[in-house]
């Protein structure tokens, strides 16, 4: 309701521009690229939207945001074709009975779609694949007791295209929290 109000926002935002140093607004306004790294409650606030001395911090640079630091100043370069695979695909993990009693208990509503579906939706992008450089490997899927975040976490940068047909659940609230559910281990 705040942000639907612009002299109501200009006031909300005001505090919280007085807690930053004196001439950090301006400077911001004077960059070309803003990245925010939020921290805890401040992924829920829009700092394009904070109040400068023209307008808004959007109204100049570019404003991003990054999850932390290290992957902010991480920048990865694309995997070469040569001994990549084209596709890396993790479906219908086996998830544990605890993680889908705590799902359950954190999520009531949440309804973890049938394992066929996703298998289903990985037989079609099989199909699909053509494939065909010399120097690349083909398709992987990890399925079932293979879909794990160790095994994807593996296999996962020799891949030119990711698919993941697993449950997931986005929270726009804090999208840090967005959960994807793989197997393994509970407490992993």
């Amino acid at each position: 309701a705040v942000l639907r109000n612009a002299a109501e926002w200009k006031r909300v935002a005001g505090e919280f521009v007085s807690t930053l140093p004196a001439d950090a607004i301006r400077r911001l306004s004077d960059a070309s690229t803003v990245v925010v790294v939020p921290d805890a409650a401040l992924w829920r606030f829009p700092f394009e939207a904070l109040p400068t001395a023209d307008g808004y911090l959007a109204d100049g640079p570019s404003v991003s945001y990054a999850a932390s630091v290290t992957s902010a100043l991480q920048s990865r370069e694309a995997p070469s074709s040569e001994g990549s695979r084209t596709l890396v695909a993790v479906a219908a993990p086996e998830i544990s009975p605890a993680v889908k009693d705590r799902v359950l208990l954190t999520a009531p509503g949440w309804t973890l779609r049938s394992p066929d579906v996703a298998k289903a939706e990985i037989a079609s992008l099989n199909r699909a694949d053509t494939a065909a450089q010399e120097n690349e490997q083909g398709p992987l899927v990890l399925i079932g007791t293979d879909a794990t975040e160790a095994q994807l976490r593996e296999q996962a940068p020799q891949a030119l295209l990711l698919h993941v047909a697993a449950p997931f659940r986005v929270n726009a609230a804090s999208p840090l929290f967005s959960p994807l559910l793989l197997g393994g281990d509970a407490t992993d």
